[in-house]
């Protein structure tokens, strides 16, 4: 399959590929979000993590991937029509969940790809510079207010704040979208869930107007992290197929 962390090998031994890339026919392709990475290595991570120390801040990290991961998987069971168990859950990721079924009541949400794997690509200073990346969801909705039912690209955001590298990743599936699909939108959500709004979420409009910008810092961050990663290479880590403890399996040590 063509995904990041693709897993291969033998019958002993699995190679785990680096996530920051994805595979498509042999070639790598960086991740949205790794390039974006380069947005987020400012002045005001360094202050935060200069607050909360280095070994906090790595696990406020940490912690915040897993919960996003869970909530992610859990909103892509919703939208297969599953139903969810609180005790598959902690309180803040099943809080999320309440309000991003909320959400698609609210917004009558039909989903045409969930988790889609994009790939895409643009022209700077007359280079090909290519990316990758899984978009949560494009489907239709339906404004509550207006009643306008209209073609949508959607992230799902369960960070405390939202930030313009959150719009500029959208627009970057966006575009990949319409490369990959042939898909063009009409209408574009980061959806933050689980926050303290009545209904637990806020749908931010990605608008129109804004989209020259955004999609100028997103060529900008693509080449930045070109420039500061030239030799893009493939990291593996090579893990054992099979686990068994010698010394339990003996005959004297059965119960």
């Amino acid at each position: 399959m063509e995904l990041s962390n693709l897993v291969v090998g033998d019958e002993e031994r699995i190679q785990i590929v680096d996530k920051r890339f994805y595979l498509f026919n042999g070639d790598l392709y960086p991740s949205v979000t790794t390039i974006l990475g380069v947005a987020k290595e400012g002045k005001q991570l360094r202050e935060w993590q200069g607050k909360v120390g280095n070994e906090q801040a790595a696990q406020i990290l940490y912690d915040a991937g897993i919960k996003g991961t869970n909530v992610h998987n859990g909103v892509e069971l919703l939208l297969m029509g599953k139903e969810l168990d609180f005790s598959n859950y902690t309180m803040d990721e099943w809080r999320c969940l309440i309000a991003a079924s909320r959400f698609i009541k609210d917004y009558k949400v039909e989903p045409i790809l969930i988790e889609a794997t994009l790939k895409g690509s643009h022209t700077y200073n007359k280079v090909i510079r290519r990316y990758a990346g899984s978009c949560d969801l494009v489907c239709y909705i339906t404004e509550p207010r207006s009643l306008k039912r209209m073609l949508t690209v959607l992230d799902w955001k369960t960070s405390k704040s939202l930030h313009e590298a959150h719009d500029i990743q959208l627009l970057a599936y966006d575009e990949a979208l319409a490369q990959t699909k042939e898909i063009v939108a009409e209408h574009w959500l980061v959806v933050q869930i689980g926050n303290k709004t009545k209904k637990g979420y806020t749908a931010h409009v990605v608008k129109k107007s804004n989209h020259d910008k955004l999609l100028r810092k997103w060529y900008l961050y693509n080449e930045l992290w070109h420039m500061q990663n030239p030799n893009i290479k493939m990291r593996y880590q090579e893990l054992p197929k099979h686990l068994k403890i010698e010394h339990l399996t003996k005959e004297g040590n059965k119960l």
